[in-house]
């Protein structure tokens, strides 16, 4: 018997991907909070799978109604959320779905999702940068002189990042208990990567490598028929260093 699997959030990369990649044997029935997800499943070929647009999670009580009625009508057996913002809402409210979902407990979900948390729970094994988060002014000057990075406690994809090169440059707006500040570390930063490309079936693996104002990135990928293809790209910033970045 076939698993019928809603997926939310397909009009996301990572919904996308999900939906693009899953086993043959595998229903798939989609959602998502924006109506133009739909556009999206038509342009990758998945236009004959079923969608629902369901309200944003921050409202909580219409989201959760929203699934349950997917559930009942479609018969599915298996939730995947692949957005940050459903995440503590299915995490928090488990027993309320009568099917399984694959997602982490409430307690690592919420620390993965609040940097405060997670920072926290970094110092309590004895590695983390200098961090606060505080209203007042006063508590920051234990940077001194330093550079401070700014990021909200919630948030991805470096969106609200700053940095400040000290204390005073900081907004009073910004001082407040929704960011954390901690200190600068400038030096090497490595990242890795990997990917998956439409119906190519293939992947992408790659890193780079950030010293101050250079960069030097590299990207592998197959492209079937069109072979295989190298990136190497090096990238240098002119100009003065901008608090937004």
């Amino acid at each position: 018997m076939d698993i019928r699997v809603l997926v939310t959030g397909v009009g996301g990369p990572a919904g996308t991907n999900v939906v693009n990649h899953s086993p043959s044997d595998i229903e798939i029935v989609t959602c998502d909070a924006e109506s133009g997800a739909k556009k999206k499943l038509d342009a990758i070929g998945k236009s004959g799978l079923k969608f629902y647009q369901v309200p944003y999670a921050r409202d909580e009580k219409r989201f959760i109604e929203a699934i349950n009625d997917i559930l009942s009508k479609e018969r599915i057996d298996l939730i995947i959320p692949t957005v940050d913002e459903e995440l503590l809402v299915f995490s928090r409210n488990r027993e309320r779905f009568d099917v399984d979902v694959v997602i982490s407990p409430f307690e690592t979900v919420n620390v993965c999702n609040d940097k405060y948390l997670f920072y926290k729970r970094f110092k309590e094994h004895g590695f983390s940068p200098r961090y606060v988060v505080t209203d007042s002014r006063e508590e920051l000057m234990i940077f001194g002189k330093e550079r401070i990075f700014m990021k909200p406690r919630i948030g991805r994809g470096s969106r609200g990042t700053r940095l400040f090169g000290s204390v005073d440059d900081i907004p009073k707006e910004l001082i407040n208990k929704n960011n954390v500040f901690c200190e600068h570390l400038p030096g090497y930063e490595y990242t890795s990567d990997g990917r998956s490309f439409g119906n190519n079936n293939g992947f992408s693996v790659g890193g780079g490598l950030k010293i101050s104002a250079c960069e030097l990135d590299y990207t592998y990928s197959p492209y079937q028929d069109f072979g295989n293809t190298h990136r190497i790209a090096l990238v240098y910033k002119f100009g003065p260093k901008r608090a937004l970045f």
